[in-house]
């Protein structure tokens, strides 16, 4: 392949990934996946997605900070919301720091699934208890944000 033929390839590659991402954001591993995938020329690919991030195109941190408040909406805690960016190859620092500068209270956040989830009947004894806090925990809430959420709604209902 010559340099035209090159250069052509890389602006094909380029404006499948502007596509993708005028859609909505991408990490980096996640972008190099889905371009890998349309395109053979892996070293192009990364060329390309190296370049965009250079240009700000492409940006982990913005894709962090979508991810977590998708996943916040949905009522998903910390550990989950982590298990899930780390399996998509995101720094764990980055994620936490994100947490950090969006100032998410997990405790009010694990208190609303909790009412959500117990709406008009609060538990009437231990075991409808530990499966409500088994719920949050399942959600990515630690054991202690789950007694925590458990505890104030009962006590406001």
């Amino acid at each position: 392949m010559n340099e035209t033929d090159s250069s052509a390839h890389e602006k094909k590659i380029r404006q499948a990934a502007m596509n993708m991402l005028a859609r909505r954001e991408y990490c980096r591993r996640e972008l190099e996946d889905k371009l890998s995938q349309r395109f053979a020329d892996s070293f192009a690919v990364t060329l390309v997605v190296n370049r965009l991030r250079t240009e700000n195109l492409q940006s982990d941190s913005r894709y962090v900070e979508a991810f977590v408040r998708s996943k916040i909406a949905r009522g998903q805690g910390f550990l989950k919301i982590q298990a899930q960016l780390l399996h998509k190859g995101i720094d764990e620092e980055l994620f936490k720091n994100i947490c950090l500068e969006m100032e998410i209270d997990w405790n009010t956040l694990a208190k609303q699934v909790a009412s959500r989830k117990i709406f008009h009947r609060k538990p009437s004894n231990h075991r409808e208890r530990s499966k409500i806090i088994r719920f949050l925990q399942y959600r990515g809430f630690t054991l202690a944000e789950a007694m925590k959420a458990m505890d104030e709604v009962c006590e406001s209902n």
